[in-house]
């Protein structure tokens, strides 16, 4: 009867001290998840080497333990004006103007729509889900706006993966079918901004 005890006490603390090192590392996991930073897009990079940190794009990300932001700040040539953008990382959900680099913002009308989203992590990824309306005369078309910016190992790359689905399209309050080709999504790369020697 000891013996069999013993083993029994023995289980519930492995199974309590598997709880809690997994516990640990998830925490752990989550301490090291941080975007925080000042990102240049690297096509802007490499397309213009010798230019200073103020004739790049900044992509400046603040991160708490719960909200997300993204200030971005233009070359002053481009003569646009600065933007922001927050996130809830607990899928409470957000409504900005625009959206962080998506295409839409050369359409001055499209870029001021305030959008809807919701945000979470997965695993190690941020991913963030726009919900897209059009309103054109009698023509609704929706969409979901996917975003997926991941870190990599080293900290000094971040990649943004950008994908639609979900269409749907109404006119005159009746639904049309859609076709067409299937997004494959797009991908973008920044990187960490090192000051020039």
């Amino acid at each position: 009867m000891k013996k069999l005890l013993s083993t029994f006490m023995f289980c519930i603390l492995c199974v309590v001290c598997a709880v809690a090192q997994e516990k640990s590392d998830s925490q752990t996991s989550a301490k090291k998840l941080n975007f925080s930073g000042t990102w240049i897009p690297q096509v802007e990079k490499e397309s213009k080497p010798l230019a200073g940190s103020k004739d790049w794009t900044n992509v400046i990300i603040s991160q708490s333990e719960q909200e997300i932001k993204f200030t971005l700040v233009y070359p002053p040539a481009s003569n646009t004006p600065t933007r922001e953008f927050k996130y809830f990382i607990d899928e409470r959900g957000e409504t900005n103007e625009g959206l962080v680099y998506y295409y839409l913002i050369a359409n001055a009308k499209e870029s001021e729509k305030q959008i809807k989203s919701k945000t979470k992590f997965d695993g190690q990824t941020l991913v963030t889900t726009h919900k897209i309306i059009f309103l054109q005369n009698l023509l609704t078309m929706n969409m979901d706006l996917t975003m997926r910016w991941e870190l990599s190992a080293d900290g000094k790359t971040l990649s943004r993966t950008t994908k639609m689905s979900n269409h749907t399209a109404l006119y005159n309050g009746k639904t049309l079918p859609v076709s067409g080709p299937v997004d494959s999504g797009s991908k973008d790369t920044y990187m960490l901004l090192e000051e020039k020697q």
